[in-house]
């Protein structure tokens, strides 16, 4: 490559890692909660429930026992989850944040996982 195509590839380098350094939130990892998901679009709510899950559909699939502890919420998630529409699951979500909003630190997944937690057994200590 050319010395002035190599320089541009380091600038855009540069100024994406300086992108994501100085946007909140993009540099550091965040559960999103109640306040968060109060103010985003309906969009981004259903894409945030099917990226649940699909991981939740993800960690099933790879097998496991109900033993562990990943394996066993997700399988709940996938049961308890996998006859309802994701408007269902937003609106409910949605409910619960407007019910109590002295829960909006509570992360959203907490918020879901409480709906389908007779499922999962406790952990075996």
């Amino acid at each position: 490559m050319r010395p002035k195509v190599w320089f541009g590839v380091l600038l855009v380098c540069l100024l994406v890692s300086n992108l994501v350094s100085t946007v909140p939130g993009w540099g550091q990892p965040f559960l999103l909660d109640g306040t968060h998901w109060t103010n985003i679009s309906y969009d981004a709510k259903v894409t945030y429930i099917k990226g649940v899950g699909n991981m939740a559909d993800l960690e099933v699939q790879s097998g496991g026992s109900v033993d562990n502890r990943g394996y066993c919420i997700a399988y709940m998630m996938v049961q308890e989850f996998k006859d309802r529409s994701i408007d269902s699951v937003v609106k409910e979500i949605d409910a619960y944040y407007q019910k109590n909003p002295q829960d909006l630190k509570k992360p959203v997944l907490e918020v879901m996982i409480r709906h389908a937690s007779q499922l999962c057994p406790p952990a075996k200590k």
